[in-house]
């Protein structure tokens, strides 16, 4: 996952630097940032979903 972020973001540095052509860099860091962006979310989301599947199941028990 850290790949993703440092490889999208030296991708930037190499286009803002003109080492390589925007259109180029922009696209691969895109690519990189947007799987290291889509990893965390699932991260959270799925953090989120295991939280409220056991306030859930304790509903029901009836003990908190």
């Amino acid at each position: 996952m850290i790949i993703g972020l440092i490889g999208g973001s030296l991708f930037l540095l190499a286009g803002f630097f003109s080492l390589l052509p925007w259109t180029l860099s922009g696209s691969i860091a895109g690519v990189l940032l947007g799987s290291w962006f889509g990893g965390e979310i699932k991260k959270r989301l799925d953090k989120g979903g295991s939280e409220m599947g056991s306030r859930l199941g304790s509903l029901g028990s009836g003990t908190s």
